[in-house]
């Protein structure tokens, strides 16, 4: 989280949050007034500040994890090696598959950290729209304790989502230049902004995988169902 005063930003992993974030510093006429690097709001809510969010769709967002992870680079990646399966990153589609079946399993949410394991197993969230919510209503984990279905959290999500705005990975530089130059102009210094964003190469990325990877088809549905809340955001995705 980035805490500008009248802008916050609530960063996701591999999203592009540290170009969100390189941007910001760069651009951003606003002074800092707190930094939880991807944590969860800190102090009071204020209604009168505007909230934002980055996102990435989800097949993308764990490809980019998972490479990320054959990298040797991440928390996510330090995690699973410290408790002992660091064999699962390995650079083909079958590893691929094992590791989405790892991460999606409820057994293994307290080896993934982020206080995952506090989400009712009977919900059946995964791991990056938990992510969406942490980052998207106050006091999320106290939220949390209550919710023992799907339904149940998508209506305390809708009530109390504090995000005002969605830059999508997929189009990062143009929603951040419409953020800047149209909702909200008169924080951003507008040639910084321009500089930027027309010349700037996205920061921190994971190494390619040109062919990319296969998806087995029950783990395609596993990824669509655990999801959902982050489809939301891409209701025309096909998977």
């Amino acid at each position: 989280m980035h805490d500008f005063g009248p802008l916050v930003y609530m960063d996701i992993q591999k999203t592009g949050s540290t170009f969100v974030s390189a941007f910001l510093k760069e651009a951003c006429l606003l002074e800092e007034q707190g930094k939880t690097k991807h944590g969860t709001m800190h102090g009071k809510y204020n209604p009168e500040s505007f909230y934002f969010i980055s996102v990435r769709e989800p097949v993308s967002c764990y490809t980019s994890l998972f490479r990320y992870g054959l990298d040797k680079r991440g928390g996510f990646f330090k995690a699973l090696r410290k408790a002992g399966f660091k064999s699962l990153y390995q650079d083909d589609s079958a590893s691929f598959n094992k590791w989405i079946e790892f991460v999606s399993s409820p057994e293994n949410a307290e080896i993934l950290g982020n206080k995952y394991e506090k989400v009712h197993d009977s919900v059946g969230l995964g791991l990056l729209s938990y992510r969406i919510f942490i980052l998207s209503v106050e006091q999320p984990y106290k939220k949390l304790a209550n919710i023992d279905t799907y339904d149940k959290l998508m209506s305390v999500y809708e009530r109390n989502n504090i995000i005002k705005h969605v830059v999508k990975n997929e189009s990062l530089n143009a929603d951040l230049m419409d953020l800047s130059t149209v909702i909200l102009p008169q924080y951003f210094d507008q040639e910084k902004v321009d500089l930027f964003l027309n010349k700037k190469e996205k920061i921190n990325t994971s190494t390619p995988k040109p062919e990319g990877y296969q998806l087995d088809e029950q783990v395609r549905q596993l990824i669509k169902q655990r999801e959902r809340l982050l489809y939301t955001f891409y209701p025309d995705a096909n998977i």
